[in-house]
């Protein structure tokens, strides 16, 4: 295990109560030769030090290498306000390491500079103990800078850089939490609708979703999922829960998350009280928790404010959760894609969080097209239990058997999704939250046994991407541990589409043995293969039966002695089997999915012809799909809409859509992972700055949408977006290389 050196600098508050002055008591554990000492009362005409509400008639900012309180308090506002100079973060930096690290670091930077580069510590970590000292927690102490520069950006020694990273630390519950292991869950928690405020957050969560075929990623829509937050975590037991909403102020400087309340049917702020209940549950006489949350909400770190307000993070990890990553203020999107590359890094294996954080502020630090007065790098907290090793993290992905097994069966069935993300062939997958919501819930066996995606392409030529969507539910299936049914074939294949019931009962066939072969389960003689030879004409009464009979060995196959998972049948394209599209629909799917007498769930698509699309008409078999799928939604089928990512339309498909936040995010998250070969510049990194006040934005917007056939996901292969994204270009304040790789290599930290 990769060895962190943890140094313990733990803070008690003395209060003279005659004076009325504090004055804090210093322990320094972990470093020979370190004394305690004592901060003394603040300079600042006896008021104590150094919290200050003030910001008229202040000082000079430095006084004898001190700060005043008025000072302290005058740039703690504008760095949370987004408004702090340089030189004024500067100073307070440097005198928040004069008052905590100065009387201490020489000892350890000469021990550090001694050692022989194979027996530097990969990292060391400087855990602050602020439980005792309320007054000192409100400060950015992750900015601390000494005389080599910001602590963040490492110490220089022999033949490199000591990564150093500031922690807090505080007492924890004595909860034993879900061990990091793969195939490693992780929930997304969105609190309410994205909206642009919520940017960062959200492209943190996108890059996230690109960690590897080992992570079993959750969305979850609060507003959507009609059912409270505790119990999706109690069904999913995620390793790691990552929330996404607005973050507010409470009464007496508290911080509230703004998250929808399934019991008021409304979004309400929701104090750390609430949210420990949703993660911290009580089940069968133990108690349990996640390993980590992270938290991109604006102060759901350390409130930059007055002493000891709205400690979210660390009420979360004194409730029990180890680990917590929260934000002191609004992130910008830079500094938030590197900490999160590194934190991706970290979640996927291989390497303890303590080492990702510190190389994730660093590499956000040392860029050089970051703004002089941006110091958003130092304002992300990482909260940990005081019994927590600085060495966790998830075993790396390439040890375990299990993700091993998850990559083979991935390969298996050749789905079109990226397995290697560094040799990235398709677009990421965007959008369709509500898809995967609905996906889940049918594997938890919640309502009707079939998912229908109900296709809306604008016209012929730009497709919703179904396909791609059919693959992807698939591919969590698998990680989930189930076992795929998968039939989806192709116009130009060696069978062909099928358009009789004999043709789908054959794709059936073929497709349960492929899922025997994957799985390693022994190639019986199945049911259906016996019917299927029977005399002509094949009727779906002649199938029914031994289908069911195959799926229902399948599963006893693959979860012998009532092990948990389930068997899931996948059917896309089904407006192309013709004869068989109405005995697939009525005569096949019921209210247990296939037949079977155990409850067999079901994934079906089918694509309605555009209604305004003069080459072909509506047929009988798009009203009757419609009309099916509302009459039996709470019965037999669940239909969900797979529409432009820009629509948000009712069933009139002709109207003109609008950009939404969704399908912004989605082009954001398109430019930053390329995936063509050529031409050059289109194999490179683009970060959309949507953020940009012009029009613009708007041109650039324009434009993605025309060669998207307005947000079409099976369009972003087209040589007209091609076009579109160059002719974009051209607006250099929107669109700009995203020089991430280039920012990690140069500090060694890719």
């Amino acid at each position: 295990m990769t060895r962190v050196r943890r140094i313990d600098v733990v803070v008690t508050a003395v209060v003279d109560s005659e004076k009325k002055t504090t004055s804090w008591k210093v322990e320094v554990k972990g470093v020979p030769g370190a004394t305690p000492f004592t901060i003394d009362a603040g300079l600042d005409g006896g008021r104590v030090y150094p919290v200050g509400t003030t910001e008229t008639e202040v000082p000079p900012l430095v006084v004898q290498g001190r700060l005043p309180a008025a000072a302290i308090a005058k740039t703690v506002v504008e760095l949370r306000e987004l408004r702090a100079t340089e030189a004024a973060v500067e100073a307070l930096s440097q005198h928040l390491f004069a008052t905590l690290l100065g009387p201490w670091w020489p000892l350890l930077t000469a021990e550090l500079e001694g050692l022989l580069p194979a027996a530097l510590p990969p990292a060391v970590e400087i855990a602050l103990g602020l439980d005792n000292a309320p007054d000192l927690v409100g400060l950015p102490w992750e900015l601390m800078r000494g005389d080599t520069g910001y602590i963040a950006s490492g110490h220089p020694v022999k033949k490199g850089v000591a990564d150093l990273v500031i922690t807090r630390r505080t007492a924890r519950s004595p909860i034993v939490a879900e061990p990091m292991v793969h195939p490693l869950r992780y929930l997304f928690v969105i609190g309410n609708e994205l909206d642009d405020t919520l940017r960062a957050g959200a492209e943190c969560m996108g890059m996230l979703r690109q960690m590897g075929p080992q992570v079993q990623d959750r969305v979850l829509m609060l507003a959507s999922a009609g059912r409270p937050l505790a119990d999706i975590v109690d069904e999913f037991r995620p390793h790691v829960v990552h929330v996404i909403c607005h973050g507010t102020e409470g009464p007496g400087g508290t911080v509230l998350l703004e998250l929808f309340d399934h019991a008021a049917s409304k979004v309400q702020p929701m104090p750390a009280a609430d949210l420990i209940e949703s993660l911290v549950l009580e089940r069968n006489g133990r108690t349990w928790c996640p390993q980590a949350v992270v938290l991109s909400a604006c102060s759901s770190g350390t409130r930059l404010t007055s002493a000891g307000q709205g400690d979210l993070a660390a009420e979360l990890v004194r409730a029990g959760i180890p680990v917590v990553v929260g934000m002191a203020a609004e992130i910008s999107d830079l500094a938030c894609r590197l900490f999160t590359r590194r934190l991706g890094v970290a979640v996927s294996g291989g390497m303890p969080l303590v080492i990702a954080a510190a190389r994730g502020r660093r590499a956000a630090l040392r860029d050089p097209d970051m703004p002089k007065d941006s110091f958003d790098w130092g304002l992300i907290n990482l909260v940990m239990g005081d019994d927590v090793p600085s060495e966790i993290q998830v075993p790396p992905a390439d040890t375990s058997v299990e993700v091993r097994r998850i990559v083979d069966r991935l390969d298996g069935y050749s789905l079109p999704i990226d397995r290697d993300l560094q040799t990235r062939r398709l677009p990421p997958f965007v959008g369709r939250s509500d898809v995967i919501a609905a996906f889940y819930e049918l594997l938890s066996g919640r309502g009707a046994p079939v998912l229908c995606l109900l296709a809306y392409p604008p016209d012929p030529q730009n497709k919703v991407g179904k396909r791609r969507t059919m693959a992807e539910l698939a591919a969590i299936a698998i990680r989930a541990g189930h076992v795929p049914v998968v039939v989806m074939p192709r116009a130009g294949s060696e069978r062909g589409m099928p358009r009789t019931v004999a043709d789908l009962g054959k794709e059936l066939e073929v497709a349960i043995r492929k899922a025997r072969e994957v799985f390693g389960l022994p190639d019986v003689s199945l049911a259906i293969e016996g019917a299927l030879a029977g005399a002509a004409p094949i009727l779906a009464s002649s199938i029914r039966r031994p289908l069911a009979k195959d799926l229902e060995a399948l599963h006893d196959a693959a979860f012998p002695g009532g092990a948990v998972g389930e068997v899931v049948v996948f059917v896309n394209d089904v407006h192309r089997f013709g004869d068989a599209i109405q005995p697939w629909f009525v005569d096949l799917l019921d209210g247990k999915g296939l037949g079977a007498s155990r409850r067999i769930r079901v994934v079906t698509s089918y694509a309605m012809k555009a209604k305004d699309d003069a080459q072909a008409t509506w047929g009988q078999h798009d009203v009757f799909i419609e009309e099916l799928v509302t009459r039996t939604e709470r019965t037999r089928l669940r239909g969900v809409r797979l529409d432009r990512l820009s629509s948000r339309l009712g069933s009139d498909s002709s109207a003109q859509p609008t950009i939404g936040v969704e399908e912004r995010l989605a082009y954001q998250r398109l430019l930053l992972h390329p995936f063509r070969d050529d031409p050059p510049w289109a194999t490179k990194r683009i970060f959309l700055n949507l953020r940009d006040k012009t029009k613009d934005l708007d041109n650039v917007l324009d434009l993605l949408q025309l060669g998207s056939g307005e947000g079409c996901p099976g369009s972003f292969f087209s040589p007209i977006f091609l076009q579109s994204l160059q002719r974009a270009r051209k607006h250099i304040t929107v669109l700009t290389e995203a020089r991430d790789d280039d920012i990690l290599k140069a500090g060694g930290l890719e």
